[in-house]
């Protein structure tokens, strides 16, 4: 476990209604609303983009006006660096007004996707906070973005800043090599998660540790900087993550040596299981094959597949079809040349798009998923995770890219499909950039611009990058060994360990992360006590596109769950309660349109319990 050091931190700021922890003083009507104020600061931007990314605000369900109700309280923001690494991250420690004192908790918090400080503060903190708990968030090391020419960081309040001294997450070191690069390429911009050279996501674990233990010192005030609450010398401390957040915090728990975590609750953890124990994973009769791939496998499989299964008939109604189809020729080429290359089976490009779809279910996305493919390749999904994790596996320096692509603000037509052209870069987007890119790309108004000039890779990338991920060769090997540096170990603790995953995610596979990584965990015959698996018969990984009816007919919300799993975790630490045993949640009804609708958690699951036995996993169909 590494040790860690304080770079900088800010005096604590008390944050009133106007400006509050949660909602940056927009409370639930601002949220909702798609606009910012004119008055908008890069800070209130971020957590209404973070929130409206995550969460699916058009509800008018009081579970979530109750959750984003403002909370006053203190602010304390630092950088904070591992010993080793290259960069600073970025830790928010949040403590409400209406802080707990009778049950005093910390959640620490690391943030989805590639985002930034804030990324966790629309699940993990509306929950926390709300609960009187402080919360800590962190950004694990993404969400940091630089434009190199004219050189330009960011603050941790998302601020642009030129001043080399000024605190920041993220600035590359000057060389010779990226000088030449900048001054050829005008506006490139560089990606901490993408661009570091630090294989951040190795590091994911020892950051939220180090959050942690930082955050503990300064509630409990056992150092000279504390904003210490009066009588609390001792707190319980749980991990909460979702998507890449929730591997961090599960590999946190597995190198928390010192003792500091006392629980960890996942929700669509993206963790790959590194054991040597053989396990099996049943779902009903069905023996799954070869569980436990890592998302720089199946992104990259994905990436390759995905553009020839959308001419599918049986999808032709999805949301965002339209929009898809409306490059039908390029798709169609695409197919045709997947097929030459024996890639795919069929004469006609129908037939080779069910062939893709059957492939698609091979590589781990259940039929269930089916229907979000077109919302994925509308965001430009598999070509920036795929892109993404290349790079940063490989390490790979922003000027030396494995497939000739960079990241640029731009501009495209209406339908967000076709390039129109790069830049302008005015004050206001330089400004909010860092507060909406998400630490990735497509977000804030950047794209990547592949090495056809166009913002959709070509066949030839997608192959490329798909190489790499599977196959021989120096570049090959560089990047499977950063790969692997970021397995989990899979080994238990005699501590609340809570899972959750959507049966229909379509991003984070649940047959090769929550399923894999649970097995192997009771493989490994390590301390499984307190382990828990809640599989959610009908979630998926963006609750925000819920917001439509074509899809909030086919699934529901996995919040609920995840607040009731955070509320369980916390109960057990402080009176001992049990927890209830791993099952499947159920879809109450086809249709869900309120937190009433959603599979909740029971004490007596019947035949809905997932068990195991020699090594066995089983989970009901």
């Amino acid at each position: 476990m590494s040790t860690w050091s304080i770079v900088w931190e800010a005096e604590p700021v008390l944050r009133s209604s106007t400006d509050d922890l949660l909602t940056a003083g927009l409370g639930f009507s601002g949220l909702r609303s798609s606009d910012l104020p004119e008055n908008a600061t890069p800070r209130m931007a971020a957590i209404h983009k973070d929130i409206r990314d995550l969460v699916n605000v058009s509800s008018d369900d009081h579970f979530l006006s109750n959750a984003f109700e403002k909370v006053e309280g203190w602010e304390h923001v630092c950088l904070l660096k591992l010993e080793g690494w290259a960069h600073a991250f970025t830790v928010k420690l949040l403590i409400p007004k209406a802080f707990d004192t009778d049950r005093p908790t910390l959640i620490v918090a690391p943030s989805s996707g590639s985002r930034g400080v804030t990324g966790a503060i629309g699940d993990v903190g509306a929950w926390a906070l709300s609960s009187g708990c402080a919360v800590a968030l962190c950004d694990k090391g993404t969400g940091g973005v630089q434009i190199l020419n004219p050189d330009t960081c960011f603050a941790p309040n998302f601020e642009p800043i030129a001043d080399q001294d000024s605190p920041t997450n993220f600035r590359l070191p000057k060389s010779s090599a990226l000088k030449r690069f900048s001054k050829s390429n005008s506006d490139v911009i560089a990606l901490k998660h993408a661009h570091s050279e630090d294989n951040i996501e190795a590091s994911w674990p020892d950051s939220v540790i180090a959050a942690a233990e930082y955050s503990i010192a300064r509630i409990t005030g056992r150092n000279n900087r504390s904003i210490s609450i009066q009588g609390c010398d001792e707190l319980a401390v749980i991990a909460a993550g979702v998507s890449n957040g929730g591997g961090a915090v599960l590999k946190a728990m597995e190198k928390d040596d010192r003792g500091c975590l006392d629980g960890v609750v996942a929700l669509e953890p993206n963790v790959t299981p590194c054991s040597r124990d053989p396990f099996q994973v049943i779902v009903g009769d069905r023996l799954l094959q070869q569980p436990g791939r890592s998302l720089l496998d199946y992104s990259t499989a994905m990436n390759l597949l995905v553009p020839a299964a959308l001419l599918a008939p049986d999808l032709r109604n999805s949301p965002f079809a339209a929009v898809n189809l409306s490059n039908e020729t390029r798709l169609e080429n695409w197919s045709r040349e997947l097929g030459r290359r024996h890639v795919l089976s069929g004469r006609t490009s129908c037939e080779r798009a069910e062939d893709a779809l059957s492939k698609i279910h091979m590589v781990g996305f259940l039929s269930q998923s089916d229907h979000l493919l077109h919302a994925m390749s509308f965001m430009q999904v598999w070509p920036s995770v795929s892109h993404t994790f290349v790079c940063a596996n490989g390490r790979y320096p922003v000027h030396s890219d494995p497939i000739g692509a960079s990241v640029h603000l731009a501009k495209t037509d209406e339908l967000g499909q076709q390039l129109d052209c790069l830049g302008p870069e005015t004050p206001e987007t330089i400004r909010f950039y860092s507060a909406l890119s998400g630490g990735l790309s497509p977000g804030g108004g950047a794209l990547t611009i592949y090495r056809n000039r166009d913002i959709h890779p070509s066949l030839e990338d997608a192959i490329e990058l798909r190489r790499l991920a599977t196959k021989g060769g120096f570049s090959g090997r560089r990047v499977r060994a950063g790969a692997k540096e970021t397995f989990a170990n899979a080994h238990g603790k005699e501590k609340p360990t809570i899972i959750i995953h959507g049966r229909c995610d379509s991003l984070i596979s649940v047959d090769h992360s929550s399923r894999a990584y649970v097995a192997s965990l009771f493989a490994s015959g390590t301390n499984t006590k307190h382990l828990r698996y809640y599989e959610h018969e009908s979630g998926q990984h963006f609750d925000a596109l819920l917001v439509m009816p074509e899809l909030s007919s086919r699934y529901t919300s996995l919040l609920p769950a995840f607040f009731e799993a955070l509320t369980v975790a916390r109960q057990h630490l402080f009176s001992g309660s049990t927890l209830p045993p791993s099952q499947v949640l159920r879809t109450l009804r086809a249709e869900a349109t309120s937190s009433s609708d959603v599979p909740v958690l029971t004490d007596n699951p019947g035949e809905n319990e997932i068990t195991n036995r020699a090594n066995q996993l089983r989970i009901p169909a």
